[in-house]
């Protein structure tokens, strides 16, 4: 015990932190063991619809083709595109690259943290040999807390881990711009903005962290100027883009930046009304991270007669009271309570989002929960060993929980039975978990959960096109067709209602019918899902041109599209160009290697041209993948 005391008595005199590389160090390492574990994580739910598949990822010149329809996000899918060059389906890179932006995001904390204490003219409250401590600390919070889980192991998110990255560089160059009074570092700040917005358009709340800060930390006559001119562009661009909206709105699109403003007529008062229940779930999440939830049960309120509602409000109300009053007595510990709402300001009062409740969006804002967290323990607790000892207890707690969170995301059944024993009356989950179940090829399963979904939610197109894909599979036909009109009946702008819909005629033979069907989602989208399947109708009619037409648009579209190169050789093996069939299954086989029509297909080839030798290797090679992959089923 008493080289316990010694040891953290000295921690905060210690010169240890005076070396940026050890700072890095202890928070790599700590990342590690947090995150270590997650990085062969599977791909989970909308990770297998957005990226496995998508040909803005699969390929790159798709992608500049296309960026500007993905604008929103589009420097997140180029990520996702450069991931795909390296790695394919592998989830490893994409984990990796989720971490090292997670980390390396919260070194810029610690540093942002050190320019705000050591800003010139503030009395700071925490001492001067305890500042590094104090960032590193902040940071730690930032780092571990378990809320964290959801923006960094779920792939998709790295929007938001991306987005916030961008947010604290410029931030940090802004801090660096303002302190030593050189306009190149304003310039970086501004540029690595617009360059961050594509990431999230959350970002945007950025220049209002930037008013606060020279409130709180400058109070010189500049930055009155800076206040006064950046409040001034905020009300005249409110008032321009109500008294103007269609101007508005194509000024921004001509710098692809129209994707930030909404129609003010889809704005609900009821949606803002439920943002302070959201907003007192997080809170509580962040004192105490347990019952996490990835897709929350939270629908729209009205504020009357909800008493959550009104004691959210009033709480709410106590907690700003209470950051103004800190102004004096704890300015730093006020900052991070304003800091933690701004960052929340586009999700809870700035859009109408579908869901009202994600997790992934207090990303950034934990950074100002850690400050505020670290200025209460520095400030009210006098004794070295007391403070440190309860901060100790604070990391490991949290680094615990965090470990124990991912552990969830490491199984997808584990998740989505966690989610639906905390969300019993969302249907969600029970979609996500019947697709599972679908793709190992657990039909039953999957039916039994896709039923509990619907009776949950009866208008879920998805829900009714899944399981026609079910009832196909298993050979009932007319159960499938049902389903798969019920979702265009409920939405008839839905593509693949109507591709599956067509191909069930197709497999009945009842080709006009499955034409009128493909007709109509080509009208409503021009994709490589449609094309091919016009490839395949027009294949069974032996329309080998207009086929082969079809398929290789399908391919332009999607240079990764198996069965689009796998339709194609269909059509040179039925006009016996056999040499161009053999290099349409090979390249369906590089892009799927598990595609086994292609595999027999290309034997028949080999045996037509009486390639023997290739015939038996091709039957060696799928006859030993057969027998692979029953030894796993068996032993799953």
């Amino acid at each position: 015990m008493v080289f316990y005391d010694k040891i953290i008595s000295m921690i905060g005199l210690s010169r240890i932190l005076d070396k940026p590389w050890v700072v890095w160090i202890i928070l790599c390492i700590v990342a590690f063991l947090a995150y270590g574990h997650i990085l062969h994580a599977p791909f989970q739910f909308d990770d297998l619809g957005i990226l496995i598949g998508n040909p803005n990822i699969e390929s790159i010149p798709h992608f500049f083709k296309t960026w500007q329809k993905l604008e929103r996000k589009a420097l997140t899918f180029l990520t996702f595109a450069l991931n795909y060059q390296i790695g394919k389906h592998d989830p490893f890179g994409y984990h990796l690259v989720n971490v090292l932006l997670h980390t390396t995001t919260a070194i810029f904390l610690f540093y942002i943290i050190l320019r705000l204490l050591s800003t010139a003219g503030w009395n700071c409250s925490i001492l001067p040999q305890e500042r590094r401590w104090f960032a590193l600390c902040a940071s730690l919070i930032f780092l571990i807390h378990p809320l964290q889980t959801q923006s960094v192991t779920y792939i998709w998110q790295r929007s938001e881990v991306l987005s916030g990255f961008f947010y604290l560089l410029s931030y940090l160059f802004y801090l660096k711009g303002r302190v030593q009074k050189k306009l190149v570092y304003y310039f970086l700040a501004a540029l690595i903005f617009y360059i961050g917005i594509f990431a999230k358009g959350t970002i945007v709340s950025l220049p209002v962290l930037v008013v606060l800060t020279e409130f709180y930390f400058f109070g010189t006559k500049q930055s009155r100027k800076i206040i006064g001119w950046m409040s001034f562009t905020f009300v005249l661009t409110f008032f321009v883009s109500v008294l103007f909206p269609h101007p508005f709105r194509i000024f921004l699109e001509k710098f692809h930046l129209g994707f930030l403003v909404r129609n003010y007529e889809e704005m609900k008062v009821d949606y803002f009304w439920t943002q302070f229940k959201a907003l007192m779930v997080y809170i509580r999440l962040c004192f105490l991270p347990i019952n996490q939830n990835v897709d929350y049960y939270f629908p729209i309120v009205r504020p009357w007669p909800d008493w959550k509602v009104a004691l959210s409000f009033l709480a709410l109300i106590f907690i700003f009271t209470m950051a103004v009053r800190l102004y004096c007595s704890n300015r730093l510990m006020s900052f991070g309570i304003f800091w933690f709402f701004i960052y929340l300001m586009p999700t809870s009062m700035m859009y109408l989002l579908v869901d009202l409740i994600f997790e992934h969006r207090v990303y950034i804002s934990m950074a100002g929960f850690g400050i505020f967290l670290m200025t209460f323990l520095f400030t009210s607790i006098n004794d070295i060993r007391w403070r440190y000892s309860v901060m100790i207890v604070i990391f490991l707690s949290l680094g615990t929980l965090t470990i124990l969170r991912n552990n969830l995301w490491r199984s997808p059944v584990a998740l989505m039975e966690d989610t639906i024993k905390k969300s019993p009356l969302n249907p969600r989950p029970y979609l996500n978990l019947g697709t599972y179940y679908y793709r190992q090829g657990e039909l039953d399963k999957a039916a039994i959960y896709y039923e509990k979904a619907i009776a949950l939610k009866p208008f879920y197109i998805e829900l009714y096109n899944n399981l026609g894909l079910i009832y196909r599979d298993k050979g009932e036909r007319d159960r499938a067709r049902t389903m798969f009109e019920k979702t265009i009946s409920t939405n008839d702008k839905f593509v693949l209602g109507y591709l599956n819909l067509a191909y069930t005629y197709m497999d009945e033979g009842n080709l006009s019918k499955a034409e009128e069907l493909l007709e109509r989602a080509l009208s409503i989208e021009k994709s490589d899902k449609v094309y091919t399947a016009l490839g395949f109708l027009h294949f069974s009619k032996r329309d080998y041109g207009q086929a082969q037409d079809y398929f290789f648009q399908a391919m332009e579209f999607n240079p990764n599209n198996p069965k689009a190169f796998y339709g194609a050789g269909n059509v040179f093996f039925a006009r016996r160009y056999y040499k161009d069939a053999i290099q349409m299954y090979q390249k369906t086989l590089t892009i799927e290697p598990n595609f086994a029509q292609a595999y027999e297909n290309m034997m028949r080839v080999y045996y037509e041209m009486g390639d023997f030798e290739n015939y038996r290797k091709l039957s060696d090679g799928l006859r030993r993948e057969t027998l692979k992959r029953q030894t796993l089923q068996e032993s799953s």
